[in-house]
Formats: structure tokens, C-alpha cells, sequence
């Protein structure tokens, strides 16, 4: 007989996303005796991955997808490596993971089945009847594949929380509040506001529901009173999103003078760096990295004030929060933040401090690892031969 360490998989639908968010968390699992692994879609991050010491195992799947057939198929994928590597614990991260991958989990009697609710996508951040349809969908789904004792819900906010256990989805007994995945408080450091016109900075997919219509819209109010500002939307569109933002349309807002489009950005501490103002007026989030990165850093946040953003920012604490989907509302805040450096400062020696105390990557690790010990006990290698 011989010993393993115990295993756990991660579940992602892509490789990049386990490496902004997830990272140090896989980190101190392996320091703390877990033989890490993660499950995605091949990317451009699998090298990296492979030279943390994690390993990976490739997976065929969409993030987005209604064929019942194809993602039966993906079900069938995950529980195939379930089967093969026996892991004691599974995280699967995001909507559609936490679905295919807690029913594969069951199927294979993966002992502890953790799901990390990020946020809730384009399904539950809007109105219509297609998005209601699938709301409906989903919610029933997963009703069913959450519906076990070996299972835990990880929420980063309590409106989501909320929201899940209302629908009857999740037994509340079940369910865990973590914020955020933790933001690296020594890569992201305040600094001195950089010299010239006030930059606002936006960083995140280019999509409708992160309220980039009615921060473009709001700039353009402010060109008209002559405000000397610069607007840097950071990020690329996302095809396989619905509410991806069409490429003219962003060419078409860039060649009228109202924003810049640097694309994807990897450095973002950088990016920040040279921001006066990080804005998110998004529709709905789970908790948005990039306003806890803003925070780190020392710079104030104007976001609308739905689930998960008003958990990043507290209004007149650290930044300003406006009703959703009011470009008035939001024109205002920035002209506020705009022409007061003194407001910006105090607001981003603030959010520094909530950074470090309440959302710091060392605290959201100390409680994830904290729930995989509550569902699997105390570390104990399996036994093989």
C-alpha cells in the first residue's frame, strides 16, 4: 500500500480565469499537503499552469450552449477524468461548471463538491422572455445537481445568496458567503495620481451588461461641457456572450474622440497606476476583482449601486455608487470625482484600507480552504496498492 497526497480539481471553463483568480488559492492548497489539478478548456495558459506544479487536464467544452446533446457530452467529458484521477475534492467556478461539474461529481461519488458562484451571467442579469426561459432552465437544473449533503455553494455576495435560496435552488444550511477571490494587496499599491486630464478607467469584457453603454453615454454628456477627462475602456469583446458589444460600435464610439481602446490588458496594477477614476457601472456582478484592484490601489470607484458592486464599494467611503443604467446619474458622479483630486484621494486612502482588511487574496484563502476541511475532514493521504 502506499500513500497519495488528497486530490483536488479545479473546474473552470477557461485556463486564464484560473490564473487572475484563482492562483493563489491553488497555491496555498498545494503548500497546505493538496495535489492540485485543474479541469479547462486548452488555452494559452496551460504552460503556465503546468510550471505552478498543478496539473491539467484538458476538456472539450463552450462556455455558452443550449444543445442538450453537446452538453450531455461535456457532462460525460468531466466525469470521465472525475473517474480516472478519483479526486477527494472538486471547486468547480461558475454557473455552468457548478452545473456540469456537480452533476459528473455525483455521478462519480466525488466525496466534497464545492461550487463558487461568481456571479449570474447573462441569464439573471436581465429582463425577457428569453432570458426568463433560460433563467427557469437553469434554476430547475440546478435544483436538482446541488441537492446533496456532500455539496457546498460559495457566494461572493449575500444577494446572490438570497436569490438562490428564495428559488428553493440551495438549502441555506448548504451555502457559504466568500467575498471575492482575494485581491493581491502587494502587487496592487496606491501611488500618486499620474500628471495630466483625469483618466476613468473601465476594465472588463466589453459586453452591454457591464453598463458600458451608459458610461459611453455619460462621457458624452461631459465632452459637450468641455470637461478634459480621457476614458480607457480596457478589455475585448466576447462573441459567444449575447450581450457582447459589436466591434464598429466601439470603433465607431473611438473614431468620435469619447473613448480608448487599449484591448486586453495584462499588467492591470499598470493600467491603474496611470487611472485617476476605475468605473464599473455593471448590471449585476458576484464581486467585480477589478473595483477591489481599484481599491488596492488607492483609487476611488464610481459603480452602480446592484449585487456584488455595493459589496466593492460603499458610497462616500471609498467611492460613489449610482442607480443602475442611469447615465445622468452616472455623468454626475464622475464630474464629482473629476474636479476634486482631494475627494479622490481621501475616497482611495479608504478603499486601500478596506482592500487590505476585507478582501485581501490571504483572507478569502484562509476561508476556502477552511470549507474544504469542513467537508473532508482534517488532510489524510489515500491509501493505494
Amino acid at each position: 500500500m502506499k500513500s497519495t497526497p488528497p486530490r483536488l480539481l479545479f473546474l473552470e471553463t477557461e485556463d486564464w480565469a484560473f490564473c487572475q483568480h484563482r492562483l493563489p488559492l491553488a497555491r496555498a492548497a498545494k503548500e497546505a499537503g493538496y495535489r492540485v489539478g485543474l479541469v479547462a478548456p486548452s488555452g494559452d495558459k496551460v504552460a503556465e499552469i503546468r510550471a505552478e506544479g498543478f496539473d491539467f487536464f484538458p476538456l472539450e467544452m463552450k462556455r455558452t450552449g443550449l444543445n442538450p446533446l453537446e452538453e450531455s457530452l461535456v457532462v460525460a467529458r468531466i466525469a470521465s477524468i472525475y473517474r480516472r484521477e478519483r479526486p477527494d475534492i472538486v471547486h468547480h467556478v461558475a454557473l455552468k461548471s457548478a452545473l456540469h461539474g456537480t452533476v459528473a461529481a455525483r455521478a462519480c461519488r466525488v466525496p466534497a463538491i464545492v461550487n463558487s458562484i461568481t456571479g449570474l451571467g447573462y441569464a439573471f442579469t436581465g429582463e425577457g422572455p428569453k432570458r426568463a426561459a433560460l433563467r427557469l432552465v437553469i434554476s430547475n437544473m440546478l435544483k436538482v445537481a446541488l441537492h446533496s449533503r456532500r455539496v457546498r455553494v460559495v457566494f461572493q455576495n449575500p444577494d446572490d445568496r438570497a436569490l438562490f435560496v428564495d428559488r428553493g435552488i440551495v438549502d441555506p444550511a448548504r451555502c457559504e458567503i466568500v467575498r471575492g477571490s482575494g485581491v493581491d494587496t502587494d502587487r496592487f499599491v496606491p501611488s500618486p495620481e499620474p500628471d495630466g486630464p483625469p483618466v476613468v478607467l473601465l476594465a472588463s469584457r466589453l459586453l452591454w451588461d457591464k453598463g458600458i453603454g451608459e458610461l459611453v453615454e455619460a462621457a458624452r454628456t461631459l465632452r459637450k461641457e468641455r470637461l478634459d477627462f480621457r476614458l480607457v475602456l480596457a478589455g475585448v469583446p466576447d462573441p459567444a456572450n449575447p450581450a457582447c458589444i459589436p466591434r464598429a460600435t466601439l470603433d465607431g464610439w473611438r473614431d468620435e474622440g469619447l473613448v480608448e481602446l487599449p484591448g486586453h490588458v495584462k499588467e492591470m496594477e499598470v493600467m491603474l497606476r496611470n487611472a485617476h477614476i476605475a468605473c464599473l457601472p455593471s448590471y449585476r456582478e458576484g464581486l467585480p476583482l477589478f473595483l477591489l484592484e481599484a481599491a488596492a490601489s488607492g483609487r476611488p470607484c464610481v459603480t452602480a449601486d446592484v449585487p456584488g458592486c455595493r459589496e466593492a464599494v460603499r458610497h462616500g467611503e471609498n467611492g460613489l455608487l449610482v442607480p443602475v443604467r442611469d447615465s445622468r446619474a452616472l455623468a454626475d458622479a464622475l464630474r464629482k470625482l473629476i474636479a476634486d483630486p482631494l475627494l479622490r484621494r481621501k475616497l482611495g486612502e479608504r478603499g486601500r484600507e478596506m482592500a487590505v482588511a476585507d478582501f485581501s487574496a490571504r483572507h478569502v484563502t484562509r476561508s476556502i480552504l477552511g470549507i474544504y476541511a469542513s467537508l473532508a475532514g482534517p488532510l489524510s493521504p489515500r491509501e493505494e496498492g
